[in-house]
């Protein structure tokens, strides 16, 4: 059997489950894939916990590895995603669209 390949979460998902007050549950969910996120996506997170307190649950979630886009590759898609979407508040979703597309890795939103 191969090994699935890991599933990157954006701000949005996390956003929803965290204000939701079921993280819980998305782990549950996800309990079976490896599953990970970017200093981005957790950033867009820190900022929106200001106006939004659960969010700061979805912080330092022990069952996601949180990454940096470091590679060249990487920091080229997600400017190509940052121009697309537009750049801000919201750059989560370029970071993880550029993390899992330089890895051919899953995604998980909304």
């Amino acid at each position: 059997m191969t090994a699935s390949r890991p599933l990157v979460l954006d701000a949005m998902c996390l956003n929803h489950f965290a204000r939701a007050d079921r993280l819980d549950v998305l782990r549950d969910l996800l309990i079976s894939d490896e599953c990970r996120t970017t200093y981005v996506v957790i950033e867009e997170l820190r900022l929106g916990s200001a106006a939004h307190p659960a969010l700061q649950d979805a912080l330092a979630l022990e069952w996601i590895r949180v990454h940096r886009l470091d590679t060249i590759r990487e920091l080229e898609c997600f400017v190509k995603w940052a121009e697309r979407i537009g750049a801000g508040e919201r750059d989560g979703t370029g970071a993880r669209r550029a993390f899992s597309r330089s890895r051919n890795w899953r995604t998980v939103r909304r």
